[in-house]
């Protein structure tokens, strides 16, 4: 079973994610915030990350930027309801900092699978 670390502050998104997730057979590790994002690739290096953009404490380019050294390996799905500047300009900001996928909320679960399998193919 593969792993993926959900960084999600939003409780309804965190809940959307992870079913979709947990529909194709993969193991969900929850993170709030950037902090226990970063804590959590520590941890689970061989884990992808889908990983929302506008956090509370360290944000999700703040992690991006700092998973080169922690999990180099670790493919990174962006997601972002877009904040001030919109979805488009964080996501390729997202792209720029090393996401190798990124979504716009709202998004369908099957939709977040299907991004997510790419991704871990």
């Amino acid at each position: 079973m593969s792993k993926c670390i959900v960084v999600e502050d939003d409780p309804f998104w965190s809940s959307e994610i992870s079913a979709a997730l947990l529909s194709a057979d993969v193991e969900v590790i929850h993170a709030a915030d950037g902090r226990e994002a970063l804590d959590m690739a520590r941890r689970h290096p061989d884990a992808s990350m889908v990983l929302d953009i506008i956090l509370p404490e360290v944000d999700g380019v703040e992690v991006l930027q700092q998973l080169g050294a922690i999990a180099p390996n670790m493919s990174v799905l962006a997601v972002t309801g877009g904040g001030r500047l919109g979805a488009g300009f964080y996501l390729k900001l997202a792209e720029t900092f090393g996401a190798k996928a990124q979504l716009a909320k709202p998004f369908t679960q099957g939709q977040l699978v299907e991004n997510w399998m790419a991704l871990a193919a």
